[in-house]
């Protein structure tokens, strides 16, 4: 439909004037056609109706617009009024000030004048900014409520500002106090609402998270093994988003914390909640009286294992289910690093904690008690004893306060090694407790208010009491079992071929072993380090002495000088028959050498080795304060360098790794060198004492054969020498070779062979093989240096009695040989000379033939006595290697034949 006329039509005449394009756009749309007439009634209608809409927003714009001018107007008018009042305020004050001026009025006047108005203007002024700030607290706190429980992260935005609102008052009121500034009750106001108020955002965040597990029947009917829906895990990451904040205030503030300034971590709300369940059993089975499970002695049999049961069975669901949400809300915060807030499992140790702290102080309480009562049991029994009361009553059974000890420190290790627990502290590390850092988790037992921190010196004291008992009981006992692990080595301790200790030093490694296993999981250093002086330390020392007290027993007991001076009863002297006395050496022996073995084992061990490294590394630092002027050198504990380094190790704070010991040993440095050298020194005199009392036996069974002096003996028919008729004498009568295998032991060696297999045969089964090796040589160098002077160069020898004489050593060393293999080695300086003796008065025709000597006695009496190169090369050509030309020469004059 077109709208142009012609020149005769009507002009329409608009009713705003010029017509508008875009009504006849509109028209043309709408009536194109004569059949669209038809609806020009409802369009009419519409038009109507779309312009009495227009009509209403246009008087609704024109009532504001003078409901806006009105207020503007008051608003002017109010403004007109306060500059009016101003005004005259000012032009009343100028006034005053002319008078003052004009009457040359003091300042001190016009100050005092003007004192009272403007402190009456700036209290009207505080109180209006005190209600401000009240009024947008409480639209903060209004807009926080408003955005939970499907917001948590817009409620945070107000409550934040709350919040560091109430610690700026703080700070400010603080700053305030001496000039008496009146906000007291704002900043309690402001602080009660920020507390008020996450308290209210915290129940109504768990209370919805709380309606979640419901429906889910957590734990019940939960599978541990499907990981949360995800309705479960926005609920969980909802509770998160709420706590962020103030984690991160707290991981951030855990930078400075020490073990002594150590606070727990926040328990994460969304685990704090899902753990209630588990704290209302905990505290059911073990914190209701009257239940068997709540006695205080159970804890580290029931309680302690079903804590960490319950963790570990939800371990797996915790980390599939919700370990992705904390990492993604924290990466990249100074909470990453925090094993309390990224790992679930170890934030449900977290929750869990606080339950099982308020048991172990119970417990604590009643451990204690029990000591008190225990000392006055004991006590009372000296007493009745008549033992004075002056004299301390030590601790001689266990006491229930270090076997809780040693159960708490175990369940905190378990905690950090199995679940890697910090405490909110950063990543678990066995070496957090180096000497170059404190911060570790100190555990429930060493944390602040802890066992530890309360009780250490009184746990160190019962322990060392009773240890020292113990020992006692071991070296000093009058029980029958005490007696005999004294005298009884120990043959099953060990294999063949190795060192049999003592009982008594069996259990003298496993009470100090026990020791060990009380302070293993210690994690303060000058914890450690008293017990290790004061308790292992001591008992080795002990031990040391007593070791060294048997051997002068045993010195004085078996010297004239000993026996004069300190006597002695046949009983004792009765111990010594026999084996006894090889048996009393072979018990000190064989203890310091299982001391030495132990210490050496327990040196190399991670723990030792850690805290001899921290001891040296401190040991250091304290010398280097000292030398500075900055400290007193002491360690910790009320232990000092010097004090630490007599009692162990003596290269502490040395620069040298490694030193030479007195058995020509280089050992490494380590915790226990000073304590292993004192045991050497008692081993060494043990051994050399070993070797003198066999010599000593030897000496005394082979006097009656030294004292035989038929050596120039022709022909007989006893034993030990051969008939007339025999081939030996016949041989001796012709000048030919005599075979020591042809003849019979001499009689008097009979008891010196039995002394000698005795004394081996116990010294196989009592010592090691190389020390036995060692005493063996030792005492049959003696033997040797006896029979080479008191028999070989003091007698007189034919063909017959040097043949003798060859088979007598023949038989000692096939002795020594059968019982210790390569032991007589030791004689060979003897069995050369005898060999030396034994050259034929003549050669026999086959001698070539069977292996002989073609060098005859008269022939090596002519060669040796030429001149040393001779007797060398004469020598050699015998194979005689450890005789010298000197002693040939002596060797060949005890012939009779060589002088004939």
């Amino acid at each position: 439909m077109t709208t142009a006329a012609s020149s005769d039509d009507p002009l329409v005449v608009f009713p705003f004037g010029e017509p508008d394009p875009r009504l006849e756009d509109y028209l043309d749309d709408k009536l194109q056609s004569t059949a669209d007439l038809d609806t020009l009634d409802a369009l009419l209608q519409s038009v109507n109706l779309q312009h009495e809409q227009l009509q209403n927003q246009l008087d609704d714009a024109a009532r504001a617009l003078d409901e806006a001018r009105g207020a503007a107007t008051t608003q002017r008018n109010a403004l007109q009024a306060a500059l009016t009042e101003f005004d005259g305020l000012e032009d009343d004050i100028t006034r005053r000030l002319a008078v003052a001026n004009a009457e040359n009025a003091a300042p001190e006047a016009v100050v005092q004048r003007l004192t009272a108005p403007m402190e009456h203007l700036q209290r009207v002024t505080l109180a209006h900014d005190y209600l401000v700030l009240l009024q947008d607290v409480g639209q903060l706190a209004d807009a926080a409520r408003a955005a939970l429980p499907d917001r948590p992260k817009d409620a945070l935005a107000p409550y934040t500002r709350i919040r560091r609102l109430a610690t700026r008052l703080v700070e400010l009121q603080g700053a305030a106090a001496d000039t008496g500034a009146p906000a007291a009750h704002l900043v309690a106001h402001v602080g009660a609402l920020a507390d008020g108020l996450w308290k209210e955002m915290n129940e109504t965040m768990r209370n919805d998270f709380s309606t979640l597990l419901e429906q889910r029947g957590w734990p019940a009917g939960v599978d541990a093994a499907v990981p949360a829906d995800e309705t479960w895990r926005d609920g969980f990451g909802k509770l998160v988003d709420l706590q962020v904040p103030e984690i991160l205030e707290r991981s951030t503030a855990a930078a400075s914390f020490t073990s002594s300034t150590y606070s727990e971590p926040i328990p994460l709300l969304p685990i704090d909640v899902m753990a209630q369940i588990f704290v209302k059993e905990f505290r059911y089975h073990f914190l209701t009286e009257g239940r068997r499970t709540s006695e205080p002695r159970q804890i580290g049999d029931v309680c302690f294992p079903w804590f960490l049961e319950r963790v570990e069975t939800w371990s797996d669901f915790l980390r599939a289910s919700f370990a992705d949400l904390l990492a993604d809300r924290f990466e990249g915060t100074s909470a990453e690093d925090k094993m309390a807030y990224i790992d679930p499992v170890c934030a449900l140790v977290a929750a869990l904690l606080p339950v099982m702290r308020e048991k172990v102080q119970q417990t604590v309480v009643y451990a204690v008690d029990q000591l008190h009562q225990q000392r006055q049991q004991q006590e009372q029994q000296q007493q009745g004893s008549g033992i004075p009361a002056s004299v301390p009553a030590p601790l001689t059974t266990p006491t229930f306060l270090g076997s809780l000890n040693v159960q708490l420190l175990a369940f905190d290790e378990e905690l950090r090694t199995r679940f890697g627990y910090d405490g909110g502290l950063g990543t678990y590390s066995p070496t957090a407790y180096s000497a170059s850092t404190a911060r570790y988790w100190p555990g429930l037992a060493g944390e602040p208010g802890g066992v530890l921190d309360q009780h250490f010196p009184l746990w160190l004291q019962a322990e060392k009491e009773y240890a020292l008992s113990r020992y006692r009981e071991i070296v000093d006992g009058t029980s029958q079992a005490a007696q005999d692990a004294r005298a009884t080595i120990d043959y099953d301790y060990s294999g063949a071929g190795r060192t049999k200790p003592t009982l008594a030093a069996v259990h003298v490694v496993d009470l100090l072993r026990s020791v060990s296993g009380q302070y293993r999981h210690l994690r303060k250093f000058n914890h450690r380090l008293r017990f290790l002086i004061d308790i292992q330390i001591t008992l080795l020392d002990a031990y040391d002495d007593r070791l060294r007290g048997s051997l002068e027993t045993y010195a004085s007991m078996t010297s004239a000088v000993g026996r004069t001076l300190h006597g002695v009863t046949k009983e004792q002297l009765a111990t010594l028959e026999g084996t006894g006395g090889l048996e009393a050496l072979c018990r000190v022996f064989g203890s310091a050498d299982h001391l030495i073995n132990t210490l050496r084992e327990w040196a190399n061990e991670e723990f030792f080795v850690t805290l001899y490294d921290e001891l040296e590394t401190r040991s250091k630092k304290a010398e280097q304060a000292e030398s500075a002027g900055t400290g007193n050198g002491q360690l910790g504990g009320g232990l000092s360098v010097n004090n630490v380094r007599e009692r162990t190790s003596s290269s502490a704070a040395d620069g040298s790794a490694h030193k030479a010991h007195g058995d020509g040993n280089m050992d490494e440095d380590n915790l226990f060198d000073g304590t292993i050298q004192a045991f050497k020194q008692r081993r060494k005199a043990a051994q050399e004492f070993l070797v003198s009392t066999l010599a000593d036996s030897h000496r005394k069974a082979f006097r009656p054969y030294v004292l035989r002096t038929q050596w120039t003996t022709v022909a007989g028919n006893g034993r030990g020498s051969v008939d007339e008729s025999s081939d030996a004498s016949a041989a001796n009568d012709s000048g030919a070779v005599v075979s020591p295998s042809d003849l019979a032991i001499t009689p008097e060696l009979d008891e010196p062979l039995r002394i000698i297999r005795r004394n081996l045969e116990f010294l196989t089964r009592a010592i090691g093989t190389a020390p036995l090796r060692r005493v063996v040589r030792g005492a049959l160098e003696k033997l040797q240096d006896h029979l080479w002077g008191d028999v070989l160069m003091a007698n007189k020898f034919t063909t017959l009695g040097a043949a003798q004489f060859a088979r007598d050593i023949s038989a000692v060393a096939s002795t020594v040989e059968r019982l210790v293999p390569l032991g007589s080695t030791a004689l060979e300086g003897l069995r050369e000379g005898v060999t030396l003796l034994n050259l034929p008065v003549s050669v026999p025709t086959n001698a070539s033939k069977e292996g002989g000597t073609s060098i005859t006695l008269q022939e090596a009496n002519d060669r040796i006595f030429v001149d040393n190169a001779e007797a060398k090369k004469l020598l050699q050509e015998l194979q005689l290697t450890t005789l010298t030309p000197p002693t040939g020469r002596n060797i060949i004059q005890r012939r009779i034949e060589s002088s004939g």
